[in-house]
């Protein structure tokens, strides 16, 4: 990052950078920041699948399975839905990259 905190010539209020978890099919994500250097101070909740629940055995069960929480980072890109005016809009789509626990 430069000194005006662009990364590579992109303008910092371009950036909308995001964080998403997934475990299993569960998944929450912060809402998106604008710049270079976000600072969330969010708390997520990431729901625990219904085994995970249970005490005692069945949960040292479940840990002692490979169970990955993954960790991705984004930048939300507004496209515009085609359509024109009528129906259309604009969306989110993520773009980024992931990374394990």
């Amino acid at each position: 990052f430069g000194a005006a905190g662009a990364a590579d010539g992109v303008a910092d209020d371009v950036l909308a950078p995001f964080v998403q978890f997934t475990l299993g099919d569960a998944r929450v994500r912060t809402t998106s920041k604008v710049g270079s250097a976000p600072q969330w101070n969010e708390t997520l909740k990431l729901p625990l699948p219904h085994a995970v629940r249970g005490a005692g055995a069945e949960l040292r069960e479940y840990a002692a399975k490979s169970t990955m929480v993954y960790c991705s980072v984004f930048d939300e890109v507004l496209v515009a839905a085609p359509g024109g005016a009528e129906g259309g809009g604009l969306g989110a789509v993520g773009a980024g990259s992931a990374a394990s626990l």
